[in-house]
């Protein structure tokens, strides 16, 4: 018998944030021992857009890389790659608790190459914040949950509107910080 919660080869170990429909762990892979991710989902509909949105999107460096899916006794669960500290955090690490402004600028125009790159696969995120932006090992920036992202049919009037949006919203969070 089990002593531990495991998906098929991931052992599923401490807790690293909840959210509104799911849990997110670190887990272990038993063969490769490697860390990732494992987002637990209790809403059937929102964890298979959140799939199919991600399956959608891999092959990007700033999209978080999805290793595989699936239902288990506890939940759907969804396996990433993982990231230890996200550009909140990074920020509040900070000696000023804020970026300096070319710091900002660069993280900024990185952010908006990454949203650009979802809307032009026709997805809106829908939950643009600092904390769903992870930091990589390697200082890229890494876009994650997708759990209330949407497809759009027409859209050149969606990504007008969303661009604007997600750069205010992104300079705003930036610099009140």
């Amino acid at each position: 018998m089990k002593s531990q919660k495991q998906f098929h080869d991931w052992i599923i170990k401490e807790p690293l944030g909840s959210g509104t429909y799911g849990n997110v762990f670190r887990c272990l892979n038993i063969k490769t021992n490697k860390s990732t991710a494992i987002k637990i989902i209790n809403e059937e509909s929102s964890a298979l857009n959140e799939t199919n949105i991600i399956k959608n999107l891999q092959g990007n460096e700033g999209i978080i890389r999805f290793f595989e899916c699936g239902y288990e006794l506890h939940g759907y669960c969804l396996v990433f790659e993982l990231h230890i500290i996200n550009l909140n955090q990074l920020r509040l690490n900070q000696p000023t608790l804020r970026f300096s402004s070319q710091t900002s600028f660069r993280l900024l125009f990185k952010m908006i190459k990454i949203v650009e790159y979802i809307h032009s696969k026709q997805i809106i995120h829908c939950d643009i914040k600092p904390d769903n932006f992870m930091i990589s090992q390697d200082g890229d920036i890494i876009l994650i949950d997708f759990g209330l992202s949407e497809h759009y049919q027409d859209f050149s009037y969606h990504q007008k509107s969303s661009i604007c949006i997600s750069q205010s919203t992104l300079m705003k969070e930036i610099y009140s910080n």
